[in-house]
């Protein structure tokens, strides 16, 4: 442990950090951050008193309980009280392990002690006591890992009225009420003498903003998973503004930004008028944040209007999908900031546009309009990314105010928008594998920013998923246990894995995430007719039958039985359009039935992608994925 007088120069170098800091998120990641450090303070100060004290019974609030904070009750203050029995004579004890690790914050009732504990949600409520006075609280766990723990504070700033706690996966949540509404400005009155003392001189030519950033990145490489997701979430928020073009949130979207941005997307524009219409939720991904805009020009006398989405990084997911890290968010907007700034102007090249240096741009009246409406990816105009903030930002044009949209959800696509789609992939499959021809090497070799999901590192999280999705399925046919029998022997990774080491099977880019939600629709008289693929973040390099069997996976079962062979068949009359005449990327190069014949092989891995999501699905999807398994299974697939 750390000396006294470090941890007390410590502690008032974060109380310094905090003053500067203006993010409520950077705050919490802050806090703590010192809470830990008060917890030194306190063990290397606190004198041992005596552990026979007043304490309440256990009790575990609902989480919306420390949500809404109701106001004390009458019998709040009136807790039935006990005192800690001691052991039957001649029993022995086990040793008390001293809990040292622990975080706090407070909100205007509650002061809040987080304690990470592996395992303790499995522990019966008796293994776990709360005892505390008007200042202290005494916190036990009991026959853990075959060890008591114990946390004792003694010294608490300020007064208390009951003390309770919440149970949740590897970690309990003490709820302190304070007896008055009044901010702690630390958790004992130890802490509180050790702020009182001088603070040490600090190097005032320090950039404060540095400072903060310095240590939360300190923070995050030697925090657990918890202060990770804490700082992941405080990143989002505390982003770097000076870099040209990064937006550090929504907020920061606006009009002398905006300005920014098109002085590098063509500084021969003058932006006369920006109109910010604010964060949008429809279409160019679920995994960012999303701001609409419109901005009016000129460029050489002639009228300029953008319709424009800006997408930035946001760390939501990880709310929700607990194997997400910041590192997966980083492989993500990585690959889709490289898909627009490299990939597409690659592709463009082969239909006779020029290759840019760096960003998409539109150059001017050369510049060939419908080589790049033939791509079926949103317009780019900017993409940027900044290593120290953990963000990335794409502007790209609004699919929107062109009059695509994205079906709603849970409807399906039918035949025509089935084909819309299927020859949109077939363009990007061809144009990439034309381009690995002309480059004579495989494109991860070009491409080191391309994405595989399906990993060892990701596989027991997505075995986990695919199992509570699979009880999901077999509860509602509980009659078929011989093929979820077989189901049960699928495994995602070790799929993926197959198709990618066999030398035989021919690879192309990828959407790898092309179901209803990533497709944009344009229709005229009710009938569609063109397509947009949007968030490509997961792009990844597959044999082409992975996006197909995945988007078939979405849809009714007379879509995958009576019009899958048609289907099939304009996808490969596309591809071979995009590839061209050229004898090696002719029609020996893939022929129908190969294609035909990779799809059913394949569907296993759409089957089991979608059983990972399975505990979501309405009660006439599971219908429609009855059917489609058990003709798997008269295929000998499964």
């Amino acid at each position: 442990m750390a000396g006294l007088e470090e941890l007390q120069a410590d502690l008032q170098e974060i109380e310094r950090l905090l003053e500067q800091s203006t993010r409520e998120r950077v705050k919490k990641a802050l806090t703590l951050e010192k809470g830990r450090i008060q917890t030194e303070i306190t063990d290397s100060s606190e004198t041992a008193v005596s552990s026979a004290q007043n304490g309440v019974e256990e009790q575990e609030p609902s989480p919306d309980d420390a949500k809404k904070e109701p106001e004390p009750s009458p019998d709040d203050a009136k807790q039935t009280v006990k005192r800690r029995a001691p052991p039957p004579p001649g029993q022995a004890t086990k040793h008390k392990t001293k809990i040292t690790s622990y975080g706090w914050d407070q909100s205007d009732k509650f002061v809040k002690i987080y304690i990470s504990l592996n395992g303790v949600q499995a522990l019966p409520k008796d293994n776990i006591e709360v005892n505390f006075g008007e200042k202290m609280v005494d916190f036990l766990v009991k026959d853990l890992g075959g060890k008591n723990h114990n946390l004792l504070i003694n010294t608490l700033l300020l007064p208390i009225t009951s003390v309770s706690y919440k149970v949740k996966r590897d970690m309990v949540t003490l709820l302190l009420r304070k007896k008055e509404t009044q901010n702690w400005e630390c958790l004992t009155s130890v802490e509180k003498k050790s702020k009182d003392k001088k603070s040490p001189k600090m190097n005032s030519s320090a950039d404060p903003g540095d400072s903060i950033m310095t240590m939360m990145r300190q923070m995050y490489e030697d925090g657990d998973d918890e202060m990770k997701r804490t700082i992941a979430k405080a990143w989002t928020e505390s982003r770097d503004k000076q870099q040209a073009g990064m937006g550090g949130s929504v907020d920061d979207i606006t009009k002398p930004w905006v300005l920014q941005i098109f002085n590098n997307i063509d500084p021969d524009v003058t932006i006369t008028q920006v109109d910010i219409i604010g964060p949008i939720g429809e279409g160019l991904g679920v995994m960012s944040d999303l701001v609409a805009l419109v901005t009016t020009g000129n460029k050489n006398g002639k009228e300029e209007r953008y319709s424009l989405v800006v997408k930035l990084t946001s760390f939501g997911w990880m709310k929700i999908v607990k194997h997400m890290s910041v590192e997966d968010y980083l492989m993500f907007d990585t690959a889709e900031v490289k898909f627009y700034a490299v990939a597409v102007p690659d592709f463009l090249s082969l239909l006779g546009v020029e290759n840019p240096e760096s960003e998409v741009k539109p150059k001017s009246e050369d510049f060939d309009k419908s080589c790049f409406d033939a791509l079926p990816v949103p317009k780019c105009y900017f993409t940027a990314s900044d290593q120290t903030s953990n963000m990335s930002v794409r502007v790209l044009e609004n699919l929107a105010t062109q009059g695509f949209s994205i079906k709603p959800y849970p409807q399906t696509l039918d035949v025509a928008e089935m084909k819309l789609t299927v020859g949109a992939l077939a363009r990007i499959h061809g144009l990439s594998h034309r381009l690995e021809l002309q480059l004579g090497t495989r494109l991860p070799d070009r491409y080191d920013w391309i994405v595989e999901i399906y990993t060892n590192k990701k596989q027991q999280w997505y075995s986990k998923y695919y199992k509570e999705g699979l009880e999901t399925f077999a509860a509602a046919f509980p009659g078929k246990e011989g093929l979820m029998e077989c189901l049960r022997k699928l495994d995602g990774v070790d799929i993926v894995r197959e198709a990618a080491e066999n030398p035989a099977r021919v690879k192309v880019l990828c959407h790898a995430d092309c179901w209803n939600n990533n497709i944009m629709f344009k229709y005229e008289d009710g009938k569609p007719v063109d397509v947009k693929l949007v968030d490509w973040q997961m792009v990844s390099y597959r044999p082409p039958t992975f996006d197909l069997v995945l988007l078939f996976m979405y849809q009714t079962w007379d879509i995958f039985h009576n019009h899958r062979g048609a289907i099939l068949e304009h996808y490969y009359q596309e591809l071979q359009r995009t590839l061209g005449e050229n004898e090696a990327t002719g029609p020996q190069f893939y022929t129908l039935e190969q294609l035909e014949s990779d799809f059913r092989a394949d569907m296993r891995f759409a089957v089991y992608e979608r059983l990972v999501y399975g505990k979501a699905l309405l009660p006439s999807q599971l219908t429609h994925l009855l059917r489609i398994v058990q003709q798997l299974e008269k295929w000998g697939v499964i």
